[in-house]
């Protein structure tokens, strides 16, 4: 048997000789009424921390969407401007491989008197 046990077997040994008085039973609607009432107090006080919580919640991923759309509309922006260059950059390139364009980026002189 370990402290526990010891201890606890003492305690209903002492408790052995002691009568119990019992008393007559009251009215259990008042009772009834106390426990509905913590009952819905407890239930209040619940969905207040709930709802609090669900908000505080609901503003952290709305802020978080918010920088992540702000940051998609940041690499469209990028990613559109960097294609633009290309296209143009190719486009240019072309034209300077089909001499349609001279080293400056000006219209060949064969090109201007084709008239």
């Amino acid at each position: 048997m370990n402290n526990i046990d010891a201890t606890l077997e003492q305690r209903l040994r002492a408790l052995e000789g002691i009568a119990l008085t019992r008393k007559t039973p009251g009215d259990i609607s008042a009772a009834t009424a106390g426990a509905v009432k913590g009952a819905k107090e407890v239930v209040a006080e619940s969905e207040a921390r709930t709802t609090a919580l669900l908000n505080d919640n609901y503003a952290k991923f709305a802020a978080e969407a918010k920088e992540m759309r702000e940051e998609i509309i940041n690499l469209k922006k990028h990613l559109d401007e960097r294609i633009h260059n290309a296209v143009d950059g190719h486009t240019v390139q072309a034209l300077h491989d089909y001499h349609l364009l001279n080293e400056k980026g000006e219209p060949s002189h064969w090109t201007t008197n084709s008239k």
